[in-house]
Formats: structure tokens, C-alpha cells, sequence
């Protein structure tokens, strides 16, 4: 019995440890994989819904922010290319919060901050207006990860998951963040089918 609860309670720990909230870039391939982020948390003064829970997480098209300088500062002059997609902007002239509330209120399902000097993500403060934002993620990546993504915006829709992907995908072992889905045959992971 104690071997069972012990077996019970490691499974539990492996999976819960490995929950996590992750920027992946679904399509093209060019673009795919993990990128490291950093998030507005509702525990730290943000509006936006947790996205530890897996029913908030985002599957979405980018489309650029434009305004004057694609701060996110101003109303966008292209509201209607942000409906339904994640809003894709640059860090800079206005606080965090500000950014995502113009997103959302463009319509954008989601916010995603570029980072505008060499360097990762930081953490983001939701200063006056984060506590205004209804439910949309606000997220920054990298500089060098948003100038890849903007390169290929240029070329052909870009799309991205960000969220906890535990439980999302119906296949998704969702045991490690390694992105490994389990094939509807059970036999053998999918990254390795496709792996020549």
C-alpha cells in the first residue's frame, strides 16, 4: 500500500513540477519551438486571467501593433488586423499595462511585448492600467526572439501557443515541456515518427 501512494504521489509532483506556462511557436516551422518568456500574473496586480490554467491558454495568429512607433501606446491605426489575434508589439514609452489594455481593446485575444534592448525578457509591472485588463495574457519575449518572429510575419502568418499546455493538446503526455505528443496509436512519439 505504501509502495502505491509513494508511485501515486511521485507521479503527481512529476507532472505538477512540470507544469508550466510556455511561448511556443507553432507555425511555420521556421518558428517553432519554446521561447523563454515572462508573464503579467493576476497575483501581481494584472487583470488577465492565470495562465497556469490550462483553459486560458492562447492558440493565435500575430499581427503586428501600428501605431506611431508599434509601442502599443496610442489606439492602433489597424484595429481590425488585431481582432481575434495576438498583438504583437515593442517594449517602450508607456507602462505594460497600457500596452495590453490597447490590445485588448483593439480586439486582440492576446499581447505579446518585444523586448526594445538587447537582452531576455524582464518582469513586467502592471502599473495603472493592468488591473483594467478583462482576461487577455500580456507576455514579453526576447529581442532576438521578436525580431525572429517579425521577420517571418513578413513573409506569412505566423501562429503561437502560450498557456499551460498540460491537458491542452487532446495526445499530450504532458509530462516534460518537451513538446512530445503522443500519436492517436499509442506506439511512438510523434517527434520521433517525423525525425528521418
Amino acid at each position: 500500500m505504501k509502495r502505491i501512494l509513494f508511485l501515486g504521489v511521485s507521479i503527481l509532483l512529476a507532472t505538477a513540477s512540470n507544469a508550466q506556462v510556455i511561448f511556443s511557436g507553432v507555425s511555420p516551422a521556421s518558428i517553432a519551438g519554446n521561447y523563454e518568456l515572462t508573464y503579467g500574473e493576476p497575483t501581481s496586480g494584472w487583470g488577465s486571467d492565470d495562465l497556469m490554467d490550462p483553459a486560458n491558454s492562447v492558440l493565435g495568429e500575430l499581427a503586428l501593433y501600428d501605431d506611431a512607433n508599434n509601442y502599443g501606446c496610442l489606439n492602433p491605426s489597424n484595429p481590425g488586423d488585431l481582432a481575434g489575434k495576438i498583438a504583437v508589439l515593442y517594449r517602450g514609452d508607456c507602462e505594460f499595462g497600457l500596452k495590453g489594455l490597447n490590445a485588448e481593446q483593439a480586439g486582440a485575444i492576446a499581447c505579446v511585448i518585444i523586448n526594445n534592448v538587447p537582452g531576455g525578457p524582464i518582469p513586467m509591472a502592471p502599473g495603472d492600467n493592468g488591473e483594467l485588463i478583462n482576461s487577455i495574457p500580456v507576455v514579453m519575449i526576447s529581442d532576438v526572439d521578436g525580431a525572429a518572429l517579425v521577420a517571418a510575419m513578413d513573409n506569412e502568418p505566423v501562429t503561437v501557443f502560450i498557456g499551460n499546455k498540460a491537458g491542452y493538446y487532446e495526445y499530450d503526455l504532458g509530462i516534460k515541456a518537451s513538446e512530445i505528443l503522443r500519436p492517436v496509436s499509442s506506439s511512438i512519439p510523434l517527434a520521433l515518427v517525423e525525425n528521418g
